[in-house]
């Protein structure tokens, strides 16, 4: 389990996804809504980021690289 981190923090992390285009976000507020569902869950912000991308505008589950 992680702890929760502050808003502001988790805020400016969703800036910096967006902004690197690295995970398929195309703006802050898809990165952020992913983020604050992780920690909803007990999970770093960072962890569902790399799990999810975005298709059509809706988060979609990454298929596993079994």
């Amino acid at each position: 389990m992680s702890n929760i981190i502050p808003y502001n923090e988790v805020q400016s992390m969703a800036k910096t996804v967006a902004t690197s285009g690295l995970f398929g976000f195309k703006n802050e507020n898809q990165a952020m809504t992913i983020m604050l569902l992780s920690q909803s869950e007990n999970k770093h912000p960072m962890e569902l980021i790399q799990k999810y991308h975005i298709i059509n505008g809706k988060p979609a589950l990454k298929s596993s690289e079994g």
